[in-house]
C-alpha cells in the first residue's frame, strides 16, 4: 500500500512510529500485564499484533529501499584557470 501511493520515506518512517506505542500494549495485553481487553479472545488480539507488526516492518523496509535508491550528488566541474594553472608555472 506504501508503494503503491509512492509516499516519501520519511512520512513511511513517521507512519511506523506512530503505530509502535500500538503494538507495544498489543504485546503486553499478550503476556497478560494490561486490562481493559477482555471483550477480545487471544486469538484476536495475536492477528491484531500480527497486522500493526506487518504494517510497521512493511514501513521500515520501504523507507530503506527508498532511502539506499538515491544518486549520488555529482561533483562540480573544475574550471579551466583551475586545470591550467600547473602549467603556466
Amino acid at each position: 500500500m506504501v508503494a503503491k501511493n509512492e509516499i516519501p520515506a520519511m512520512h513511511a518512517n513517521k507512519i511506523a512510529d506512530f503505530y509502535q506505542p500500538l503494538m507495544e500494549e498489543y504485546l503486553a495485553v499478550l503476556e497478560g500485564n494490561k486490562e481493559g481487553y477482555e471483550r477480545y479472545t487471544k486469538k484476536q488480539m495475536q492477528e491484531k499484533y500480527q497486522a500493526i507488526s506487518n504494517l510497521l516492518n512493511d514501513c521500515r523496509r520501504f523507507a530503506g529501499n527508498v532511502k539506499k535508491a538515491r544518486a549520488p550528488r555529482k561533483k562540480k566541474a573544475p574550471t579551466m584557470e583551475k586545470l591550467l594553472r600547473t602549467l603556466l608555472i
